[in-house]
């Protein structure tokens, strides 16, 4: 005979966008990495990372589409970019959010 209690109630609040924008930090630390030891560097903007908030939440999911979103946006643009030799060894990427697009650029 199986018996379950429960203890306790944990109440979750809604994540803000102040809250995805540190998410979005967090997960793109891996590629921030990968890209140095490209040797470059990889700054993506507070206003790109708004964005990115923005488009990867969804109330019923919260954060959960966060990483699809990144890589949708950042990782295989990027790659594309690299591959075809848009940045080179030594360049500091710089994403950036303007114009409803996301902007990469050498700064």
């Amino acid at each position: 005979i199986w018996s379950w209690r429960i203890d306790e109630i944990i109440t979750f609040s809604p994540l803000s966008i102040e809250n995805l924008a540190q998410i979005v930090e967090i997960q793109t630390a891996s590629l921030k990495k990968r890209v140095e030891e490209q040797g470059m560097t990889l700054t993506i903007t507070d206003k790109a990372k708004a964005f990115l908030a923005q488009e990867g939440y969804e109330p019923l999911y919260g954060a959960r589409p966060l990483r699809r979103v990144i890589r949708q946006y950042i990782e295989i643009p990027l790659s594309t970019k690299l591959i075809a030799g848009e940045f080179k060894t030594n360049d500091n990427i710089l994403i950036d959010f303007d114009d409803n697009k996301l902007i990469f650029k050498n700064k």
